[in-house]
């Protein structure tokens, strides 16, 4: 445990250095970010830490987030925001349209039920909570499971004569 934390301390403090580096030389964090994990991996210190997906979600990545939305320029960023907005709206609606296309003709599924998964599964992925993320996508295809079974039934109930339905 104490050798994971001072190799954790390690790791923290290359980063500092990376970013006391990387404001002098005026080069964005993250590019100072990759090229000291480039030059570490060539040095003969071997680190053992274990890297889980919780550790670099709850302790890296949101300083870098935050770093860099504290150093975003506004008018950079509203001369992106058209391009931003684009990809934001029309990118996930053409995911989910071609999620939507790869059930219907790769798994025969109806088209109703194939655009419900393609909108609901994005929609999931779009939470920012991961484990909220697979449990709605669980549910998601629970509920197209049963949407589908459903609309199935309608229609062998639609198809049937009215005397054969009456006769159950």
């Amino acid at each position: 445990m104490t050798a994971d934390l001072s190799q954790l301390g390690i790791l923290l403090f290359s980063a500092s250095l990376v970013a006391i580096v990387t404001r002098r030389l005026h080069l964005p964090y993250t590019v100072g970010l990759v090229l000291a994990g480039i030059g570490l991996h060539f040095l003969p210190l071997r680190l053992s830490l274990h890297l889980s997906k919780d550790l670099i979600f709850s302790v890296f990545l949101p300083p870098l987030v935050f770093e860099a939305a504290l150093c975003i320029q506004w008018s950079e960023f509203k001369k992106d925001l058209p391009l931003v907005g684009l990809l934001a709206s029309a990118g996930v609606v053409l995911a989910a349209a071609v999620t939507a296309a790869g059930m219907h003709y790769l798994l025969d599924w109806e088209w109703q039920a194939a655009i419900l998964f393609g909108v609901l599964c994005f929609w999931a992925i779009a939470q920012h909570d991961t484990i909220m993320a697979v449990i709605a996508i669980i549910l998601c295809m629970v509920n197209v499971f049963f949407a589908y079974r459903w609309l199935q039934m309608s229609r062998l109930a639609k198809s049937q004569p009215a005397g054969a339905r009456n006769k159950r």
